[in-house]
């Protein structure tokens, strides 16, 4: 719901545009004490100068300075212009860019261009040549001191520290979160790919890879590896298995299983079927 909007004389105008750089609750109480007006705010005040334009910023544009703004800018050098206007460069080519301005194509040709010339390859003169010398060969960086520095210097390979702890060689085997047998396989990016389950690289000896919509599923303890223990069935049996709406398989008795499992992929066959996929 918007406020009420709050009615000004024009005289309490007057007031405020005059005082429009003083702080704003310097020039609300001088306000409040000048015209007794107890209903209005710092926040009203704040609004009214707002709406009008009247900032407390010394540094506004004024049209007086926008007009020898653009006279000066196109033929003499933006750090003149900023001297001569009093304000920074950065707000003087920012300026430039608000009014869309540029220099002259005098300005540009000449020797007070500098680096803006074009086609004269200004700057050649202080570049290195071929084969020069630079200044500080020879010369020792500070603080540089033979000692013992090229015997504590890492050695291609080595680790040091925390990561000394941590590594894993090739061929280390370790259990998942999930309580499945993992091989570090390689050093190599990404990480996630170092460690593969051994259920997996054992099966894949056997028959090749699992097959792209397939997956490896456990027949009995998944803490053995061996490839008889794992069978390969399609990835939208799992829910049916062991989803949301599963049957628990991974924590039926083992006499269950069979059973479980013949369900699941008969329920599944009679899904494809009805969509035409099988």
């Amino acid at each position: 719901m918007r406020g009420t909007r709050i009615p000004y004389s024009d005289a309490e105008l007057r007031f405020v545009e005059s005082n429009r750089a003083m702080p704003r609750h310097t020039l609300h109480a001088a306000f409040v004490q000048a015209f007794n007006r107890g209903d209005v705010i710092v926040d009203h005040i704040k609004s009214l100068c707002t709406r009008c334009g009247w900032t407390t910023s010394r540094n506004r544009w004024r049209p007086e300075d926008d007009a020898l703004f653009r006279e000066l800018y196109p033929d003499i050098s933006t750090a003149e212009v900023a001297r001569r206007l009093g304000r920074t460069l950065s707000s003087t080519y920012g300026h430039a860019k608000k009014l869309g301005l540029q220099k002259s194509e005098a300005y540009l040709a000449s020797p007070a261009a500098c680096r803006l010339r074009r086609g004269d390859n200004v700057g050649a003169a202080h570049r290195f040549t071929k084969g020069q010398t630079p200044a500080n060969k020879g010369l020792r960086r500070p603080g540089w001191t033979a000692g013992r520095m090229k015997d504590t210097q890492f050695k291609k390979g080595e680790r040091r520290g925390v990561a000394v702890n941590l590594y894993k060689p090739i061929g280390a085997e370790r259990l998942s979160k999930d309580g499945y047998l993992e091989r570090k396989i390689h050093d190599g990016l990404p990480l996630q790919s170092r460690w593969k389950a051994v259920h997996r690289i054992r099966w894949e000896e056997l028959n090749g890879p699992v097959p792209k919509g397939m997956a490896l599923k456990c027949l009995g303890d998944k803490r053995n590896t061996d490839p008889s223990n794992w069978e390969s069935v399609p990835r939208a049996i799992l829910p049916r298995l062991n989803g949301r709406f599963g049957r628990g398989y991974d924590h039926s008795p083992a006499e269950l299983k069979p059973t479980i499992m013949a369900v699941a992929k008969l329920e599944h066959a009679v899904t494809a079927r009805a969509r035409g996929d099988a």
